[in-house]
């Protein structure tokens, strides 16, 4: 399949997560979106699921992107609407969420750094959520297989 465009809600931080007044930026254009259509597009490069010019098309929108590292514990949360088209029909349209929390320091130097990283296990987090979705994976089958075994 395909990765379309992803853009973010109007109140979802597209831009920047402020972790304790360090600033983590998105995607190769600086955008969360980008982010995930990148993390989207190198999933599916990895499982050899990935075409460019494929008729179906996964897009969608950016609804939640936090991220904390509260002293203790850090919390990141994001969450896409993400649509699923096959020769411009929409045949999945569903929203998802993840949210990913680690054990956090007070420290900054090991908060900071620890946060980044786990910013990442949220998005891989509600990649997975998606690619196991029962009606995404239905949704995506290739549906002109005539051969069963195949």
């Amino acid at each position: 399949m395909d990765v379309a465009a992803f853009t973010a809600a109007k109140d979802v931080e597209n831009r920047s997560l402020n972790v304790r007044g360090s600033h983590l930026h998105g995607g190769s254009d600086g955008t969360y979106a980008t982010y995930l259509r990148e993390a989207l597009i190198a999933e599916l490069v990895a499982s050899g699921g990935y075409s460019a010019d494929n008729e179906l098309k996964l897009g969608g929108e950016l609804v939640a992107n936090d991220l904390s590292a509260g002293i203790g514990t850090g919390n990141a949360k994001v969450g896409a609407r993400f649509v699923l088209t096959r020769g411009g029909q929409t045949v999945f349209d569903k929203t998802l969420v993840s949210e990913h929390q680690w054990e956090s320091s007070f420290i900054g130097a090991v908060a900071i750094p620890a946060a980044m990283d786990s910013y990442g296990a949220a998005v891989q987090k509600l990649i997975r959520e998606l690619l196991t979705d029962p009606d995404f994976i239905e949704a995506s089958a290739d549906l002109t297989r005539t051969d069963p075994s195949a």
